[in-house]
């Protein structure tokens, strides 16, 4: 177990050093105006005009990730109910969805605050 715990360190400071580096990478378009940001992200799949100086642009992303799945192995010689007593591996297919919503609220033509949603937002 002590051998394990330095490699848990290191996973779980991996992550946070990534999530501090994508709010970094965020907060660069704090002060960018709306065409440098429609420029680089694309035109928003959201818009919403709040008032006459405030507008919130919104971009959603999804994506679904499929695994394969593995087969069983079998190793040993007759024994047990079937004619193998050491059967190990086996998971079925799989997939996982991903979701994320990143909305920038831009007052008076430039970026003051950006937000995400769900559970697959990454830089870009």
């Amino acid at each position: 177990m002590r051998s394990l715990l330095p490699l848990l360190c290191v996973v779980f400071l991996s992550a946070c050093a990534s999530s501090a580096d994508y709010a970094a990478m965020m907060d660069g378009w704090i002060g960018k105006t709306e065409r440098e940001l429609v420029t680089a992200w694309g035109v928003p799949d959201k818009k919403y005009d709040v008032d006459k100086d405030t507008l919130m642009l919104a971009y959603v992303e999804s994506r679904q990730v499929s695994y394969p799945g593995t087969f069983s192995t079998c190793l040993g010689g007759r024994g047990g109910r079937f004619g193998y007593n050491n059967c190990v591996g086996s998971a079925p297919p799989s997939s996982e969805s991903y979701y994320c919503e990143t909305t920038f609220m831009l007052v008076q033509g430039r970026v003051t605050k950006w937000g995400t949603k769900g559970n697959g937002c990454r830089a870009r």
